[in-house]
């Protein structure tokens, strides 16, 4: 646990215990959720945002409570071309705000840091110095999230360049991934979107009134993002309308040589249908050229018949 007390313009950490309640300071930390009870009850905050309120299958929720925000999120990041969430609670009040997660992330350590590192001028003026943290955290989720955004953006574009250089099922089965991730992401951009929503409605006026702008510009952002996602989501669909229209040109075009080499033998067929019936009397069997004729005249035809079609352009 590291916990800091904010006081005017400047932060200092103090010991764990001394982190409880005093309407005359400010209060910061970051936990891990096994330390979740050592705190929460200083700060008369529940131990879990109830199940009315959560998206257990993305680990996202916000609860609104007469004290403060609850508040799960999770911070996207790309790992070897797939979206890795990392998920992290916010316990959000009038005079603290606590960051709960089991692992440490980079979001949550350059926020840590540029606080501690610029609290004159990030603290001054503020008479709630946890909004404007929680308007740094989601700032950062915005650029975290854009940074997801153009890497899937990158690795799609590369993949419509490999969309007729690979086996079908590769490609069938990249383009499935893709848009497995894409949705993540756009499932996550929607919540945030709601998420700021709920901060601005202000139910239990934890946002001081100064700040109300601030998380307004972040919708915005956030809805931007969706938007964004939303696009590439269709984008997606589109390129697998495409290569699925393209396989099927292809397998058109093979349909249609072997129609027309059908086409071909077809009459070869017949003359030598014609020709091997069993009859006593066929005049032509017996004439003494009658076999070079024949194939004569079904090499003619078969020739004239690949002229033909390549006048139509049809090969």
């Amino acid at each position: 646990m590291r916990a800091y007390v904010i006081e005017g313009e400047k932060i200092e950490r103090i010991d764990s215990n001394n982190c409880k309640a005093d309407s005359a300071k400010h209060y910061f930390a970051i936990i891990h959720e096994t330390e979740f009870d050592l705190v929460s009850g200083n700060f008369d905050i529940k131990t879990s945002i109830s199940a009315d309120y959560m998206d257990k299958k993305y680990n996202l929720g916000i609860e609104t409570h007469n004290n403060h925000y609850a508040i799960a999120l999770n911070i996207p990041s790309m790992v070897e071309g797939k979206v890795i969430v990392h998920p992290v609670s916010l316990y959000v009040g009038k005079n603290f705000l606590i960051i709960s997660a089991n692992e440490e992330t980079d979001l949550v350590k350059s926020v840590e840091s540029e606080i501690l590192s610029k609290s004159e001028d990030l603290l001054k003026g503020m008479p709630n110095p946890s909004n404007k943290i929680l308007y740094l955290i989601f700032d950062r989720l915005v650029q975290k999230s854009l940074g997801v955004i153009r890497e899937l953006e990158r690795r799609i574009e590369a993949q419509e360049e490999r969309v007729l250089k690979v086996s079908k099922n590769v490609m069938v089965n990249e383009l499935i991934t893709m848009r497995r991730q894409v949705f993540k992401v756009r499932r996550y951009l929607s919540y945030l979107t709601y998420v700021s929503d709920v901060l601005m409605l202000n139910e239990n006026e934890i946002i001081n009134e100064d700040m109300i702008k601030y998380f307004n510009n972040i919708d915005i952002k956030f809805a931007k993002l969706d938007s964004d996602i939303g696009e590439l989501y269709q984008f997606i669909a589109s390129l697998r309308e495409a290569y699925e229209a393209e396989i099927s040109n292809q397998l058109n075009h093979i349909m249609k040589i072997f129609t027309m080499i059908s086409t071909i033998f077809l009459p070869l067929t017949l003359v030598a249908g014609i020709y091997g019936m069993n009859f006593d009397y066929m005049p032509e069997l017996r004439t003494k050229f009658g076999y070079y004729f024949v194939i004569g005249f079904m090499a003619i035809l078969s020739i004239g018949m690949l002229f033909y079609f390549r006048k139509k352009k049809w090969l």
